[in-house]
């Protein structure tokens, strides 16, 4: 079993071009035939199946896998070392705090104009009190499940819990 879940996950790596090309994954990619899809699978067989014995063996699987993991290893680190590259603007190869904070997104907050139009159940551009109050008071009767008041501990875990 083992055997075949290794086989299939190399085939399935090396046949990423073809599949990755499929309309489905990528609406602007033209059609794919599934003679493609074969062309490219036998393809990928044939990187898998290195002694070409028209057999993959657990060997040849594990070969596969290893070049895919080095691949894959090989981009995260080319991903990595540009994103680097991108924060050290003084390009002395190390981040100061500066550098890093300059990365972050920015602290982004509702204006009060956003706010009262959330609040504002009359929109006559005033929040009353009552107003104020009550889409907070809404979520806690929602979450109240036994209407007695008050929300308890195990109220609020199942308001949390999907449904």
């Amino acid at each position: 079993m083992t055997t075949k879940i290794m086989i299939g996950s190399a085939l399935i790596a090396l046949a990423g071009p073809a599949l990755a090309q499929a309309p489905a994954a990528n609406a602007q990619a033209a059609n794919v035939t599934r003679t493609q899809v074969i062309t490219e699978l036998k393809a990928a067989f044939g990187r898998v199946d290195t002694n070409k014995d028209g057999v993959i063996i657990v060997a040849e699987a594990n070969a596969a896998q290893q070049r895919v993991a080095a691949e894959r290893a090989a981009e995260e680190a080319r991903m990595i070392a540009a994103q680097f590259a991108k924060l050290d603007t003084d390009r002395n190869g190390q981040l100061s705090i500066a550098e890093f904070k300059a990365a972050a997104p920015p602290v982004r907050t509702a204006t009060g104009e956003q706010v009262l139009n959330i609040l504002d159940a009359n929109k006559d551009g005033k929040v009353t009190a009552a107003e104020f109050q009550a889409q907070r008071l809404r979520a806690f009767d929602s979450v109240d499940a036994n209407h007695d008041g008050t929300v308890t501990a195990i109220e609020r875990q199942a308001a949390t819990q999907p449904r």
